[in-house]
């Protein structure tokens, strides 16, 4: 049925698709680059962290065995100093790579239509369908497949470096520190393995599920292509409309004095009489197929063709047909004719 929507989506269906702001944008490919951007991040940096932890702790333990402890300010600032130059670069990070993440899967997409304010946005009833949809049942499912997956590398990961970690505590804060950075690195890479192949499965699952909601029925197909090329129809009568004018055009072709081409896309025909006519008269003129069908005839009458392709030029731009050639063309124009009436004398 025309009704079915079963055509793919035309490159216009596309572009306006972007001007919305739908686009096809895999969550787990935009996970995959903060994971890696923001565990290049902490590795680069993890040094500092290292020691600006320790001298947190060691702070924290010497007040606690003081006999007069209070959280004391100069805690407080190394706790919050401390935060600050870790959440923060992550946020950045965090932020910064989404949007590339988001450009690298859709490039520049600009769509003002998706900020502006509309009142559908605000109706709870589209949001709790969707809440409820085979979509978002499919997305728990995966959600909660992540999730065991998550758990089960952090347990395998802490099951085969168990001896290390029970014996972590007699070698002292920092081997205890350096382990738990060691078992991360190992645990990310993990996840980082595993999230390559999940985000290039919802990517691939992603792209499809956009091209399916955009796909199109037959009929949108066709009002998109008369929308676009306008109704076939009225091509249709424009088309015989100009057929006329040319057929009216052709017949004064056998009139001319002179035919001026480009040589092979423009064509003119003129027609002057001295004494007859002020300035030079414009009979016919055509372009591409139309010109060949004025030089076809021109051979036909045996009426010269003469190449200008300046002259040919600025007729074509500046008049139009049944009418008198302007000013500026006459210099050209004369030497025109004069060729052509030197040609037709008799010779003794």
């Amino acid at each position: 049925m025309s009704g079915e929507k079963t055509e793919l989506p035309t490159e216009k269906k596309k572009e306006d698709s972007k001007k919305k702001g739908q686009v096809a944008v895999s969550k787990d490919v935009l996970t995959l680059f903060r994971l890696t951007f923001i565990y290049m991040l902490l590795f680069s940096v993890m040094v500092h962290y290292f020691n600006g932890f320790l001298e947190l702790i060691d702070s924290t333990i010497a007040a606690g065995f003081s006999r007069k402890f209070t959280l004391n300010s100069e805690i407080s600032n190394l706790a919050i100093n401390l935060f600050l130059e870790i959440v923060m670069p992550i946020v950045a990070v965090a932020v910064l790579v989404g949007i590339i993440g988001t450009w690298a899967q859709t490039g520049l997409v600009i769509a003002p239509e998706a900020a502006m304010p509309s009142f559908k946005k605000l109706n709870p009833i589209p949001t709790i369908k969707n809440m409820f949809s085979k979509k978002s049942l499919v997305q728990l499912v995966i959600s909660v497949v992540k999730s065991i997956l998550l758990a089960v590398v952090i347990y395998y990961v802490a099951i085969f470096n168990l001896e290390d970690i029970v014996y972590s505590y007699r070698a002292g804060l920092d081997v205890m520190l350096t382990l738990m950075w060691d078992l991360l690195q190992q645990a990310v890479t993990i996840i980082l393995g595993l999230f390559i192949s999940l985000s290039a499965i919802d990517w691939i699952a992603t792209y499809f599920d956009h091209l399916k909601q955009m796909r199109m029925s037959k009929n949108e197909v066709k009002d998109e292509n008369k929308e676009i090329h306008g109704n076939p129809e009225v091509k249709r009568y424009i088309k015989q409309g100009h057929r006329r004018l040319l057929n009216a055009s052709l017949q004064r072709v056998p009139n001319a004095k002179v035919v001026v081409t480009n040589p092979t896309h423009l064509a003119v025909a003129l027609d002057y009489e001295p004494g007859v006519h002020d300035l030079p008269y414009v009979l016919a003129i055509g372009a591409d197929e139309d010109a060949k069908l004025i030089r076809e005839l021109a051979a036909k009458h045996k009426i010269p063709v003469v190449e200008n392709v300046r002259l040919a030029r600025m007729i074509y731009s500046d008049c139009d047909e049944d009418e008198y050639i302007q000013r500026p063309h006459l210099e050209l124009a004369a030497a025109v004719f004069k060729l052509v009436f030197s040609l037709s004398k008799p010779r003794n």
